[in-house]
């Protein structure tokens, strides 16, 4: 018998060993009830129905965005003159003579990631090495709109970070509007936030104006001054400085946007325009 006709009558036992092992274990397995989920379960296809996951993907999407980030790395150049590496030269000056006419190189590095909108105030959470010491922060919408961001919280341990993009007009709506206006029409902007910002925040050590009653941020009326909550009306005057004992840090700001903000953009924006706003 030739060796190829030898190896393909052992292929072919071979081959039937093999089927016939796994027929048995998969019999086995039907009997002892390990896989009868896997076949007894219907299968999921994608479109079917209002549920599937295309309507979740569809639904979720436009809260993903893409980050894009960059910084400036400074490291130390070589010698200023190539005489300097001269063992003869580094013999009579020394090494420290060289260093001091080193010329710095500077670099700039990239890197790419994603994140995903959690507050209609612009917070984003995405991993902190994308945005660790970083120089510049952009974010791009899944609508095209690029925003700059800034990291207001970052966890190394767990490589979780937030940033925070400030909401403007999109060149769509402000041409939109500029369109209207050139035909001296009306244009109606909605916005369901009152008030001037959402929070007032201290960026050093993290305090949030907070309802005493109701346990929810104070929204800042700016034509007030006034801290005010929506939902017991409780009301507290605007500090000029972080109210914790321990900080006092001049620097706090208001975060997220109200109407009060909206009109006094539209204001900048369109100077000649005629501007109302309407609070419930």
């Amino acid at each position: 018998m030739s060796l190829d006709r030898l190896s393909f009558r052992v292929g072919i036992i071979a081959g039937v060993f093999l089927l016939s092992g796994v027929l048995i274990g998969l019999a086995l397995s039907i009997g002892s009830g390990r896989v009868s989920t896997a076949v007894s379960a219907p299968a999921v296809v994608a479109g079917e129905g209002s549920n599937g996951f295309p309507a979740v993907a569809k639904a979720t999407m436009p809260a993903v965005v893409n980050i894009s980030t960059s910084r400036v790395v400074k490291s130390q150049g070589g010698p200023a003159s190539p005489f300097m590496d001269d063992p003869m030269f580094k013999h009579f000056f020394g090494d420290q003579f060289n260093k001091q006419f080193q010329i710095p190189r500077e670099r700039r590095e990239a890197s790419l990631g994603s994140g995903v909108i959690v507050s209609a105030d612009g917070y984003i959470v995405t991993n902190a090495h994308v945005v660790e010491k970083a120089d510049e922060i952009k974010v791009l919408l899944s609508d095209k709109r690029e925003f700059t961001g800034k990291v207001v919280g970052s966890d190394p341990k767990s490589d979780v970070a937030v940033i925070k993009i400030s909401g403007k007009l999109s060149p769509q709506l402000k041409e939109a509007i500029l369109q209207r206006l050139e035909k001296k029409e009306q244009v109606m902007l909605f916005l369901n936030r009152r008030g001037y910002a959402t929070s007032l925040q201290c960026p050093q050590c993290g305090y949030i104006a907070q309802c005493p009653n109701c346990s929810v941020s104070l929204t800042y009326h700016r034509a007030a001054q006034k801290l005010c909550c929506h939902i017991c009306r409780h009301e507290a005057a605007a500090p000029t400085v972080c109210p914790e004992k321990s900080c006092r840090n001049p620097a706090i700001r208001f975060a997220g946007l109200g109407t009060e903000k909206v009109e006094s953009t539209l204001a900048r924006l369109f100077p000649h325009a005629r501007i109302s706003r309407m609070d419930s």
